[in-house]
């Protein structure tokens, strides 16, 4: 059964967690360098404030859920935070994000996770497309690779893959940057209290699990992130036990609702 959760917390799966703090990691030194960093599609913050500890710009945290946008604002790290909650498939919700990031010198916009959930979502990307153009601003977007999962997602409106991430670069400039994400599972042994520094060589053929893609004035600037954590064996398999009858009673459900 696939794990549809759509908006991290910190009570969400380490590795999933750990999955979008990488994205936001990568984005750092981009973002840290910016006086406006807006997040759009923030969610509740718990990865973002976690892999941008420093940043003393100004944030602008955009989701279409007024409670998620709330928690991460009082989660996020920045010298001052402004909230918004707005549909980022409508032309009046990007003025509404246009008016609050303006004026500023350099913006870096983050949108991880959130084209897959608009329609349509060409306006989101035009819009961003014009912004690095007349602005000199720089975004970072993130899609997933449908193939990866080969499930159908309930709650996403656009398939991804090669092809259609392919066919999204066009719309872009041409010197964007691309970069994919990697799936990485592993162990370790180590002196009780010492501390770990692991090193990993990919290999030349692996599935990604999502596409990165960045461009504007400071798109080079896009990072290399490798972060690991600690499995909670016990926690874990008490999520897996949870989730298990959680589907054991809603089939219960179901079937009855059939009868």
């Amino acid at each position: 059964m696939p794990d549809w959760e759509e908006r991290i917390t910190n009570s969400s799966r380490p590795g999933l967690r750990l999955e979008h703090v990488v994205r936001y990691r990568a984005a750092a030194p981009i973002v840290l360098g910016s006086d406006v960093w807006c997040d759009l599609g923030c969610g509740t913050g718990t990865a973002s404030s976690v892999a941008l500890e420093g940043f003393t710009g100004r944030a602008v945290l955009v989701d279409a859920d007024a409670e998620s946008v709330s928690t991460a604002a009082t989660t996020v790290q920045a010298s001052s935070v402004t909230e918004l909650v707005a549909d980022l498939a409508s032309h009046e919700g990007l003025l509404a994000v246009e008016r609050l990031v303006e004026p500023a010198e350099h913006a870096c916009f983050t949108c991880f996770e959130v084209l897959e959930h608009l329609s349509p979502f060409a306006p989101l990307v035009e819009w961003l497309v014009r912004l690095a153009a007349e602005r000199g601003h720089t975004a970072v977007l993130s899609v997933p690779n449908d193939a990866f999962q080969s499930i159908e997602n309930p709650y996403h409106h656009t398939t991804w893959g090669d092809g259609a991430f392919a066919e999204l670069t066009t719309l872009l400039p041409e010197d964007h940057v691309v970069a994919t994400q990697i799936v990485l599972s592993g162990s370790c042994i180590a002196p009780t209290g010492s501390r770990v520094t692991a090193e990993t060589e990919l290999p030349r053929s692996q599935v990604p699990s999502h596409f990165i893609v960045a461009f504007g004035s400071r798109a080079g600037e896009l990072g290399h992130a490798v972060e690991l954590t600690a499995v909670d064996l016990d926690a874990s398999r008490t999520w897996e036990r949870q989730r298990e009858a959680d589907l054991a009673y809603y089939q219960t459900l179901a079937a009855r609702a059939e009868t």
